[in-house]
């Protein structure tokens, strides 16, 4: 079974994250670049009004066949409350009939407000859920 860990990182915590999952399942690993890089002002002046939102934002090429994979994994922080912007802009490639598992970093306590925003997401484009984890960083 051929996986692919994606993820976006902006302080490195998810970045860590998604290296020690794609050695343990030995995937394939990609990292989501958006074209124009934020700030850490940047990411809570707009990227977090742009998460609550549930919007996308440019991102770069993957570079990577998504229908080569039969499992997709993708990681992300939340900000406030809801996965950065270049989660959604991933979601939104997805082939159908992927099987998707999801991993969010976090310093909040819970991800509970967008488990289900989230999940739903993923289902929309066709695919199912593998697995959810929140992860406190």
């Amino acid at each position: 079974m051929k996986k692919l860990v994606i993820y976006y990182s902006l302080s490195g915590k998810t970045r860590k994250v998604a290296q020690s999952m794609a050695k343990q399942y030995d995937a394939d690993i990609v990292a989501i670049k958006e074209k124009k890089r934020r700030s850490t002002i940047s990411a809570y002046l707009v990227g977090c009004p742009q998460a609550m939102g549930h919007r996308k934002t440019a991102i770069e090429p993957l570079g990577v066949n998504l229908d080569e994979y039969d499992e997709i994994i993708i990681g992300a922080p939340i900000w406030a409350g809801f996965p950065a912007p270049a989660f959604n802009s991933t979601v939104a490639q997805l082939p159908p009939g992927k099987k998707v598992s999801l991993f969010f970093t976090m310093g909040g306590k819970s991800s509970t407000k967008c488990e289900a925003v989230t999940k739903q997401a993923v289902t929309n484009k066709g695919c199912t859920i593998g697995g959810y984890q929140s992860i406190q960083c």
